[in-house]
């Protein structure tokens, strides 16, 4: 059962997920708790400097040690070796600018670019 916080003459008090978003959990009222900055800061491990600022940087830290940043990876996708080929290719064949290039295969100008390189 999880604990109950009851934040007595707190001022900051702060919504937080039982069971995360990231991990599927709702934003319904039945999956909140309402903690105190400090009860927040134990909770994530957070010790005694409970400011958002401080759990912000925390959360961000921790995302990074995953290879995240705020759910998303980290760095542009990789290009399949074939598209890279096949961009190379059409851009040798001539006649086709590389704006068009980009929008027959999907991708930005500057990923052709680098293809080419």
């Amino acid at each position: 059962m999880l604990p109950v916080v009851i934040p007595i003459l707190s001022i900051y008090l702060q919504q937080h997920h039982l069971v995360p978003r990231s991990c599927g959990g709702s934003d319904d009222n039945t999956n909140k708790i309402t903690l105190c900055c400090i009860c927040y800061g134990k909770w994530h491990g957070i010790e005694r400097d409970n400011s958002h600022k401080a759990l912000i940087f925390a959360g961000m830290n921790r995302a990074k040690a995953k290879g995240t940043k705020s759910g998303k990876p980290i760095g542009r996708p990789a290009l399949v070796p074939q598209t890279r080929t096949a961009i190379r290719h059409a851009y040798n064949a001539g006649g086709a600018s590389m704006r068009s290039i980009a929008k027959r295969f999907n991708v930005s100008v500057e990923t052709v670019r680098r293809s080419l390189a």
